[in-house]
């Protein structure tokens, strides 16, 4: 998930995140007034995440002084496999939550943040299962070591994508990304593609 793999690079523009760009904002929480919001703050310490990850139950909180890392590694390797995708999810909601506040003014209930995980994660398997026509979808996943930019992580992931499907002689492939960039440089080269950005 690309929320997650900005939060482990420190892309993830939280408020201290953005005061290192020197962006003029406060370092403090938008949801909890108390703390610097830090990826790991937001995620996982601050009072309305730490909420959301009991609420979900099973999961072991970590104590302050870890890095959003060492606490993703702390949670994959003490999970089973199948638990991985709804970790992974828990964090883009409370994200999400976090997001709803700072640029809608709206606040977000914990039940509702577990709620709306419970059933994007559920929506996202049945749709990693079947397209619109009921038939099954092929899928790929595949890691790379190292650290890059965001951008060049995209064009990668679409390059990778594309050799795939030419492998197995797909004609009619939609391309979903969820980096605008990355589908505004696909559009600009006119390559024939059904581009959709997906939020």
């Amino acid at each position: 998930m690309n929320m997650v793999w900005r939060a482990l690079n420190q892309c993830l523009p939280t408020r201290v995140n953005l005061v290192c760009k020197r962006v003029p904002v406060s370092e403090v929480c938008p949801i909890y007034n108390g703390d610097v919001e830090t990826v790991v703050h937001i995620l996982v310490i601050c009072p309305f995440a730490s909420q959301c990850w009991r609420r979900r139950g099973g999961f072991n909180q970590m104590a302050d002084g870890y890095s959003f890392d060492a606490w993703l590694k702390q949670m994959l390797d003490h999970t089973d496999k199948d638990v991985h995708g709804e970790i992974a999810t828990i964090c883009w909601s409370i994200w999400q939550a976090r997001n709803q506040l700072v640029w809608d003014n709206k606040r977000s209930e914990v039940n509702h943040v577990v709620f709306l995980t419970k059933q994007y994660l559920a929506e996202w398997r049945k749709a990693q299962e079947r397209d619109d026509e009921g038939q099954v979808v092929q899928g790929r996943s595949e890691v790379f070591e190292g650290m890059v930019r965001p951008e060049f992580a995209e064009a990668v992931a679409v390059k990778e994508a594309l050799s795939w499907i030419k492998t197995f002689g797909g004609r009619e492939v939609v391309l979903e990304s969820d980096c605008f960039w990355q589908l505004c440089k696909l559009s600009a080269a006119r390559l024939i593609f059904d581009l959709r950005l997906a939020v």
